[in-house]
């Protein structure tokens, strides 16, 4: 990248006056002149925030590359933080969510122009053409011996704006991640469709991860990934892993997935079920011999099937019922929680096993009746959400009081 902190150039020719010590230079970063009235931001920038906190102690001078882009300094403290997001945006300092809290980084807050700058220096020309035509980019970033990124760059009534979500390099196993080997062995099924469900920033995307990590390890067979944009790389272990991504190796999850089925897949992953289309095609792969994966962003297993099913057209719903009935192998709907020790977070799951009885609830209709299923269906691996925030709490990973909370939240949507 440039030799000047903050040239625009991708190519970083040495602008006069450029400082030639080799360390970032922040002076470019002019704080916004004083506004009559309310002040806007005020609680990000109080010196009295207790989730201020100091750039040079996430990233030491040691740690800094010489003339590297400026994002990368932050998205240094991003992963020094073990935190999940950087949010850049106009006339606010960066600001970092760590195990869920916005932590804004002891800074100057960033003017429109100086932003777009910034942006623009780890951004291709076509990406850049894209924010020229206003429009949105969505791909992934890697900054070698860091970590790779997810990113999306976005207007906003100021200007550009961006946000990076953290993708861990190693791929976690299902023991870090708290899913039991008996719900994982599921997986190597030769055929069904497993759902990863929850709010955004739940996790899904690294439970899957932990799935197909084990099934690579533990199975000999192609898996084929689909996903906007490619997160989680896998090395070939006992399987080959074919990595796709949306934009720019294929033009939608339709097309990638519709393809995917003429290149011999014995497992595919979709990172999304984002539309009828996807969806219908999903369940025609797993009728047809294949272990499917996808993430939907619902709240626990009867709301899962009923979207799926809504998609729908009315004439169409009780035979797609009848699909999915045939096809499910399990639903894993998980939220992350507060760590006792504030350290980090703790993922809470709800898990429906699709066992005879389960399916035969989604054919005749009667989805209201799932939730009795779960809770008879331990022996199985089955565990509805209150029981996961019980066993948390039990075992000292979350508060009381957090607990405590959860559970008349969870009793409140029965």
């Amino acid at each position: 990248m440039g030799s000047e902190f903050l040239n625009e150039s991708q190519e970083g020719a040495q602008q006069e006056g450029a400082p030639q010590s080799g360390r970032p230079d922040f002076s470019s970063f002019d704080a916004p002149k004083a506004q009559e009235g309310a002040k806007v931001f005020g609680m990000l920038t109080d010196p009295d925030n207790p989730f201020l906190i100091d750039l040079t102690d996430l990233v030491p001078q040691e740690q800094r590359v010489p003339n590297e882009p400026a994002i990368n300094v932050f998205l240094r403290a991003l992963v020094n933080s073990g935190g999940s997001d950087l949010h850049l945006s106009y006339n606010v300092p960066p600001v970092l969510r760590v195990h869920g809290n916005l932590k804004p980084i002891k800074f100057k807050m960033i003017p429109a122009d100086t932003m777009k700058k910034m942006i623009y220096q780890i951004l291709s020309p076509q990406q850049r053409e894209l924010c020229e035509n206003g429009e949105e980019v969505d791909a992934c970033y890697t900054i070698e011996g860091v970590g790779r990124f997810r990113m999306n760059i976005f207007h906003q009534l100021y200007g550009l704006a961006a946000v990076f979500r953290a993708i861990p390099i190693r791929v976690k196993t299902i023991d870090e991640v708290g899913i039991s080997e008996d719900i994982a062995k599921l997986a190597l099924h030769g055929q069904g469709f497993v759902i990863v469900t929850g709010a955004t920033g739940s996790g899904k995307s690294t439970t899957l991860a932990a799935l197909i990590d084990y099934v690579n390890k533990n199975d000999a067979c192609h898996i084929v990934t689909i996903e906007d944009p490619l997160e989680f790389v896998h090395t070939n272990y006992k399987s080959i892993v074919t990595h796709r991504e949306v934009g720019a190796h294929t033009n939608s999850f339709s097309n990638a997935l519709r393809a995917a089925l003429r290149q011999d897949p014995d497992v595919i992953l979709l990172g999304e079920l984002r539309d009828l289309l996807t969806i219908e095609i999903a369940l025609t792969a797993a009728e047809t011999g294949h272990m499917v994966f996808g993430t939907l962003h619902t709240n626990n297993a009867s709301e899962t099937i009923s979207r799926i099913i809504s998609v729908f057209p009315a004439d169409r719903q009780q035979q797609i019922a009848m699909q999915l009935s045939t096809v499910l192998t399990a639903i894993i709907a998980q939220e992350l929680m507060p760590s006792k020790d504030g350290k980090g977070r703790v993922p809470i799951r709800e898990i429906l096993v699709g066992t005879n009885s389960v399916r035969a609830m989604i054919r005749d209709g009667k989805i209201p009746q799932i939730y009795s299923a779960i809770e008879t269906g331990k022996k199985l691996g089955m565990r509805t959400m209150k029981e996961s925030v019980e066993e948390a709490e039990r075992l000292g990973k979350i508060s009381a009081d957090v607990a405590k909370d959860r559970i008349a939240e969870l009793a409140m949507k029965q």
